[in-house]
């Protein structure tokens, strides 16, 4: 459909321009490198997500991310 084709053509575009493609991420690479140095010193997700007025699903998903990409 013409729907698809000028998805299409606006990810060609974003991508040649080295922009990223879908949604802006939640935290910023700070947010997330706080994160996990407050998850270090034992802070719980639930007292990380009120301190960065984020959710903690956003939270515990970065740390969970984290933990996965340490291990490799």
């Amino acid at each position: 459909t013409a729907r698809n084709v000028r998805i299409a053509a606006a990810r060609t575009r974003m991508a040649s321009k080295g922009e990223a493609w879908g949604r802006p991420p939640r935290m910023t690479a700070a947010e997330v490198d706080t994160a996990r140095r407050m998850k270090g010193e034992g802070r719980s997700v639930r007292e990380i997500a009120a301190a960065l007025g984020v959710p903690r699903a956003t939270v515990g998903r970065c740390i969970r991310v984290d933990v996965a990409t340490a291990a490799e």
